[in-house]
């Protein structure tokens, strides 16, 4: 890990993206990979059972091999490569646990060197400075008649602040049902759509990398770097020898992306895997947006758009992402609005964006300033058009100093929305239900204010579950990294209470769950959000409900990092720590021991240094 930036989580819930930026200033550019979480904590509890020492010790789980085979045996100056070396003939997972060790501070955190679960075959270079990473994926609902190694497609969506330029990179994998934490999700990244891999493709076994031999990464075709519209228009239609130009150029610095979809007509729905003329999947064939009226089935149309903030320009531009996320093309940029947020001073700084209610576009997007507390509206119309709207502060409402709004997060139904404010550290709780009379326009009042760890930076929602009158009730969390002071604070929005804070890691800034929030799975849910068959909070009979399939207990989906009836993974949360080159985990299973505590770090941190 070098310098992780935003990371996303796979919708099976064992393999996290994650973005390695160019921070050290060597501008030798940004990098997409992937780590195998299952690997790593198949590593973790293997080590936790019989260390690293030398010796011949193991299991059936672990296997049994002695860690002075291990390429760890080399020392730290030892290359991949080296150690790749020296553990032919191995499987080389079962050496995983001999780059472990025990946290200093914290003998009961177990660190392990990062580049073994990153596939580092599988690593895609990107331009400098990349910003947030969303991920768009709809897998078939019915697991059980999907067929083995049947091609599973995910596309990552980066904003690249260094080009400028809107990035797509497609991870595409074979279903392996019972994969354990020891054999590869043979994922492979590319991002090139213009040879993009067959399902055969996917679905053929993915060579083993030779042991040894160096590791080349992929590079981006320019195709897949946006930056501006397709088509050109001239400078000066009444003098062509002026030359044309771009209709619309990408403004500088993307910072912030989310990827709405749904159908434009009000009133239609889109059921997951509708996209698919497969009987099993789509039993009664609908279309991907239809609605009911008696008898009849009315066809609509489907959208999916990606919406960008620019940090020096305060502008928003818009992306038509294509017709399906399972055959996702190269976005293309259908608007650039004029600057939604400016300062006295003229400048802008706009950070976070994110639409109130997801698959609605009569819903309002809200805009917000790295530099001032005012938050900008917009609506997007057909064809992924701007139409800019209303300004409001949210300071004035509770204190009188400035503040920043580094992140801002809406719940399912849009009536809330939850603020990261960065300084004073706070996070404000907004009303954001409609008024009423038909308007769509939001009341926009914060309610609660609740004060948290230094510097707030990104936020995630989610239900997790807790003890009431003797049942066990699922309730709504918001967790939020904070940069200066290396944790992570989670809070109940309910109550307005700081209910922990959770050791993290030194500079942490994106955080991943590999559980759901309540969104609905056969219909739009969040980008990039857990199916409910691999989810450690939902049962099968939770997934039935939301119209989704599981596969058998003897062979399903869910990460088991020992393999086939062992444990699952438990709820996880997981922190890319900027200043540390690491991975945190945090333990949020109230059944642990260890609840709300970091337990393990994929990466080791990188020395305390005194200035």
């Amino acid at each position: 890990m070098f310098f992780p930036g935003s990371i996303a989580m796979d919708p099976l819930g064992d393999v996290l993206y994650a973005t390695n930026t160019n921070a050290d200033l060597s501008f030798g550019g940004s990098t997409v990979v992937a780590v195998d979480i299952l690997r790593h904590a198949r590593a973790v509890e293997c080590f936790r059972r019989f260390g690293s020492d030398a010796g011949v010790v193991g299991d059936s789980f672990c296997g049994q091999v002695s860690c002075a085979d291990s390429g760890a045996a080399l020392g730290v100056s030892a290359t991949l490569e080296e150690t790749e070396g020296k553990e032919a003939g191995q499987r080389v997972a079962d050496y995983d646990r001999c780059y472990c060790q025990r946290d200093i501070d914290d003998p009961s955190v177990v660190s392990c060197e990062s580049q073994r679960f990153v596939m580092a075959d599988q690593t895609v270079k990107i331009g400098f400075f990349p910003g947030e990473l969303q991920l768009l994926a709809e897998d078939p609902p019915n697991w059980l008649a999907l067929p083995e190694r049947a091609a599973l497609r995910r596309g990552l969506l980066i904003a690249v602040r260094g080009d400028p330029s809107i990035t797509l990179v497609e991870s595409a994998r074979p279903l392996r049902r019972g994969r354990s934490g020891g054999e590869s999700p043979e994922l492979r990244l590319s991002c090139d759509t213009t040879n993009r891999l067959s399902d055969a493709d996917v679905a053929a076994p993915l060579a083993a990398h030779p042991a040894g031999t160096r590791y080349a990464l992929s590079q981006c075709s320019g195709s897949n770097r946006v930056n501006r519209t397709p088509d050109d228009v001239w400078v000066n239609p009444d003098d062509e020898s002026q030359g044309t130009r771009p209709r619309f150029e990408l403004p500088a610095e993307p910072m912030s992306i989310y990827v709405d979809r749904g159908c434009i007509e009000p009133g239609f729905r889109h059921d997951r895997g509708t996209f698919l003329s497969d009987r099993n999947q789509n039993p009664t064939g609908k279309p991907p947006c239809y609605k009911v009226e008696g008898a009849a089935v009315r066809t609509g149309t489907y959208y999916q758009y990606l919406v960008s903030s620019h940090l020096p320009t305060g502008q928003a531009s818009a992306f038509d992402l294509g017709k399906s996320p399972t055959d996702l093309q190269a976005p293309v940029l259908s608007d650039v609005s004029g600057s939604l947020v400016s300062t006295t001073d003229g400048r802008t700084g706009a950070f976070a964006v994110a639409p109130r209610k997801l698959g609605d576009l009569t819903q309002s997007w809200f805009v917000t300033s790295k530099l001032t507390s005012t938050l900008s509206t917009f609506r997007l119309g057909v064809g992924a058009k701007i139409v800019p709207g209303l300004l409001f502060g949210v300071s004035s409402q509770f204190t009188n100093a400035t503040q920043d709004v580094r992140s801002i997060v809406f719940e399912p139904s849009g009536d809330r929305a939850y603020l990261a404010l960065f300084q004073p550290p706070a996070l404000a709780v907004m009303d954001t239900r409609l008024r009423g009379g038909g308007s769509n326009i939001p009341v926009n009042q914060v309610t609660s204010v609740v004060n948290l760890c230094a510097g707030p930076s990104r936020q995630v929602i989610a239900k997790v579950p807790r003890y009431s009158m003797g049942q066990v009730v699922m309730t709504t969390r918001i967790f939020v990294t904070c940069y200066l002071s290396g944790q992570v604070a989670e809070v109940d929005p309910d109550t307005g209470e700081l209910v922990g804070t959770l050791q993290a890691g030194r500079g942490p800034l994106s955080i991943a769950l590999n559980f759901g929030t309540d969104e609905t799975a056969t219909a739009l849910g969040y980008p990039g959000a857990v199916d409910p068959c691999a989810d450690p909070l939902r049962s099968n009979s939770d997934a039935a409900k939301l119209g989704v399939t599981c596969p058998g207990t003897g062979n399903d989906i869910r990460p088991r990092p020992l393999g086939p009836g062992q444990s699952q993974l438990p709820p996880r949360a997981y922190v890319s720590n900027y200043l540390d080159n690491t991975i945190s985990v945090l333990d949020l299973d109230p059944r642990s021991p260890s609840y709300r505590r970091m337990v393990a770090r994929i990466g080791l941190p990188s020395p305390k240094q005194v200035q």
